[in-house]
């Protein structure tokens, strides 16, 4: 069976989720959540006592809150650091079992959500961990790096600002091959090393396919966030749009 191109991948992607908008349910209660556990987070500093005077705009005065209350608001800020980070897996694995249900013609419900995020929420945590773990060495030794060439060039001069350019290319570069780890954990219920070998070997096998497909949708949303009054909208749908065409990009590439 003939590879579908990354093309013709992203137009049946903006028509799954144009047949299916209840796609974009996941990311908009994600976005709800994220917001209310700002505003949480917030009252929860807010509530140690620490408040600006008005009057003394030049010189703001501060009131130092007592032990108790900071411990209070300490725990009150993990606590909803932590439901923020539970809510937000819960809903992205949802998220992904339901794309992976309109991938294979089926149709898909909010009751996904549910089954999916109870499923994976614990290994999806994880599986960002280590990923975002490998990502994290990876940017320390491309930093040592631009710090060498910063100190053998000059901060300012030519060759370590391309040499910087360079190595944030390198960055997104090796970002990309683990594009693909949360997808096949979702496809095929997998271990979370699993599910990064899985989506490594997939990606490095079809790297090339891969970063054009991310390259057109960061040119897409880099074009549509300018539209007046509807960009953010625009560029939210086409996020959502991106989603979908990785998995489909994985679905296809097994």
């Amino acid at each position: 069976m003939k590879k579908e191109n990354i093309f013709a991948l992203t137009k049946r992607s903006a028509l799954q989720l144009w047949n299916n908008p209840i796609l974009i349910a996941p990311t908009l209660l994600a976005i709800l959540f994220v917001g209310l556990g700002a505003v949480l987070a917030l009252g929860a500093l807010l509530a140690t006592g620490f408040w600006v005077s008005g009057i003394e705009i030049a010189s703001p005065s501060i009131l130092w809150p007592s032990m108790p209350m900071i411990v209070l608001a300490s725990v009150l800020l993990v606590a909803v650091v932590a439901s923020i980070v539970l809510a937000f897996a819960y809903l992205q694995a949802g998220f992904l079992g339901m794309i992976k249900e309109t991938s294979h013609g089926k149709k898909t419900s909010l009751k996904a959500i549910n089954h999916y995020g109870q499923k994976f929420w614990a290994r999806y945590i994880g599986l960002n961990i280590l990923v975002g773990l490998i990502l994290l060495a990876g940017m320390v030794v491309l930093a040592s790096t631009e710090l060498f060439f910063i100190g053998l060039f000059g901060q300012l001069s030519a060759g370590s600002i391309i040499t910087s350019g360079i190595l944030g290319i390198l960055f997104l570069m090796f970002s990309a091959l683990f594009t693909l780890p949360q997808n096949y954990l979702i496809l095929e219920d997998l271990k979370i090393m699993a599910s990064i070998k899985k989506g490594y070997n997939t990606a490095k096998k079809n790297y090339w396919e891969l970063v054009g497909l991310l390259l057109i949708f960061a040119i897409i949303s880099q074009a549509v966030v300018k539209a007046p009054f509807i960009g953010g909208l625009l560029s939210f749908l086409f996020g959502v749009v991106e989603a979908i065409a990785i998995m489909n990009f994985a679905i296809g590439r097994r």
